[in-house]
């Protein structure tokens, strides 16, 4: 009887249930985020009533999930969302439109704010032609910097043109944009983000580029802030046969660790899991590394 049990567990196990919960016309490429209520919300690259897009919401039922459209973007406040939507702490819900805006097809920063007659929709930030205004444009998805403020990377634009990182903050009269730091300062610097950045607990700011680096393909960068600014060290450049073409984000672990991976690369050219492990100052092969060990980390389903 015993093994019977274990067996059927076992067969539970290797069967898992697959449910579709709903078709969402327009283009997923970005993940969902659920609500203190179990709703989950998302956006469509596509699609929508001038087909730029839409954010979404899924609600459980009885009967299965319902899909309401909340917003319908049209251009001029945004089109081709992408990334993940985020909360606040009271509810208020940001995502970011990678192209669109008023006239000048940077994309935009939005905000959704729930009330008693349902979502309401307001542009955050537009932002300036993509390749030829100093605060960017084609914005990452945005991440909360713990004070209140938004925190993101350009695509393109920035002082240099190879995009950066910006950061927006609330007051009285609407969101303030800053750009902390524009890549292209100096020779071989990252450059064209595709994910957002991340914070450490001294509020330093990760993140990954596509390109950039002594062979161009892709960097690990940290922006440290002093009294004089932020300050860039690129902690890992890609060479290729350890990864190339960063285009997701970074996650941190328990010990500081930090863990990512790259498009490309790798031994077979499929890409890489890579681990970056802060070590002495000045450790690693050289000044890309700026104490940092880079580890390519094989991930089994039993260490997962």
């Amino acid at each position: 009887m015993v093994a019977l049990a274990i067996a059927l567990i076992s067969v539970a196990w290797a069967q898992p249930k697959f449910k579709i919960l709903a078709t969402v016309p327009g283009g997923l490429f970005s993940g969902l985020t659920f609500d203190a209520k179990g709703n989950l919300y998302g956006v469509t690259g596509g699609g929508g009533d001038h087909n730029d897009g839409t954010i979404f919401e899924l609600t459980p039922g009885a009967h299965g999930w319902t899909l309401t459209t909340l917003h319908s973007f049209d251009g001029q406040d945004g089109g081709s969302p992408n990334g993940d939507l985020i909360f606040d702490a009271v509810g208020n819900l940001y995502g970011t439109a990678s192209v669109g805006g008023t006239g000048f097809d940077g994309g935009t920063i939005f905000e959704m704010t729930p009330g008693s007659g349902g979502w309401i929709f307001n542009v955050v930030y537009d932002f300036c032609q993509q390749y030829h205004c100093p605060d960017g444009g084609a914005p990452t998805p945005v991440v909360l910097d713990g004070e209140g403020g938004l925190c993101g990377a350009i695509a393109a634009g920035g002082v240099y043109g190879r995009g950066g990182v910006f950061r927006l903050t609330p007051g009285s009269g609407g969101w303030s944009e800053s750009v902390l730091y524009s890549y292209g300062a100096r020779p071989y610097d990252a450059y064209i983000p595709y994910a957002p950045p991340i914070f450490d607990k001294a509020g330093n700011i990760y993140g990954t580029t596509y390109y950039g680096g002594v062979d161009r393909l892709g960097t690990v960068y940290r922006l440290k802030h002093s009294s004089s600014g932020w300050t860039e060290r690129l902690l890992r450049q890609f060479d290729g046969a350890d990864g190339a073409l960063a285009a997701y984000g970074l996650v941190f672990d328990s010990s500081g660790s930090l863990y990512g991976t790259t498009v490309g690369g790798g031994p077979k050219s499929l890409g890489t899991v890579f681990k970056l492990t802060p070590g002495p100052k000045g450790g690693g092969r050289g000044p890309s590394f700026m104490g940092f060990l880079n580890q390519r980390t094989a991930v089994t389903p039993a260490a997962a």
